[in-house]
């Protein structure tokens, strides 16, 4: 862990989380190739890619990120908004990063009502502050997941036992980047039930059976409080739902239950 609150993941939940090694991974990628071929491999390769790659569209009218969210991307995208009106969508392929830089992102988005591009991967942080900031979506061919997140980490970790799984100062830090996730959430939230149940192990499954994802089915995204969606592929949703052995994701449930607490309706 980093020692500064910009560096706390989302999903990193002390020594406890999983997460998949390079080597993990590449057999993921190799399996996935057979069965699906190698475009769709090298579209999750990409957003994995640390630094994410952002750069603008030809007329100005979206900016793309692809791979993982860090400092220096929010810093990118600062720069290409900054003194530009044309920019009207951001494009995501990334498998998330880190919370506080998403969450300066998630604000730009917001403030100046873009819509959210989902061609690709959404998981992680995209999934929890860029896909509740938008009002409208529109998923090309996408996939939408989450493992939970910081502030529902910081409450299920505690008192020394914390500091011992932590570390003193990232344990701080994951205090501080929570703090900053329940500001967020004070105009814009994915609703808490699944947060917390995405916290989980078996991600909201009641099953005892660990998970990394929880999976967010495209004709839900309404129930979240997202006023537009619209669906043009569900290639990638369809392919990767449709290999629960060797998804590219790893093992994963997906969200069916009913939602008991609504969206946060953001007005118009």
């Amino acid at each position: 862990m980093s020692s500064t609150p910009r560096s706390i993941s989302v999903g990193e939940c002390g020594k406890n989380e999983y997460t998949p090694g390079t080597a993990e991974i590449e057999q993921r990628l190799v399996a996935h190739a057979k069965k699906l071929g190698t475009v769709s491999a090298n579209h999750y390769l990409r957003s994995l890619r640390s630094p994410a790659s952002v750069r603008r569209s030809l007329d100005g009218s979206t900016i793309r990120i692809e791979g993982r969210i860090d400092i220096d991307t929010a810093k990118s995208v600062g720069v290409l908004l900054a003194g530009d009106v044309r920019a009207r969508n951001l494009e995501v392929n990334s498998q998330g990063g880190y919370a506080l830089p998403a969450i300066d992102i998630a604000k730009a988005v917001r403030e100046r009502g873009m819509a959210l591009v989902i061609n690709g991967y959404c998981m992680s942080a995209c999934a929890n502050y860029l896909l509740p900031s938008t009002r409208e979506v529109i998923w090309k061919d996408g996939l939408v997941g989450l493992h939970g997140g910081v502030d529902a980490c910081a409450k299920s970790v505690a008192g020394i036992d914390a500091v011992r799984t932590w570390g003193p100062l990232p344990y701080l830090d994951l205090l501080r980047a929570a703090q900053a996730e329940r500001n967020l959430s004070a105009e814009q939230k994915l609703p808490a039930q699944l947060l917390t149940l995405s916290q989980q192990p078996d991600r909201g499954a009641h099953d005892g059976q660990p998970r990394e994802w929880m999976v967010i089915p495209p004709g839900r995204l309404h129930e979240l409080g997202i006023q537009s969606v619209k669906v043009e592929s569900t290639a990638l949703f369809d392919q990767v739902v449709g290999s629960t052995r060797d998804s590219v994701i790893g093992a994963f449930h997906l969200w069916q239950e009913p939602l008991t607490e609504p969206g946060l309706q953001r007005p118009h």
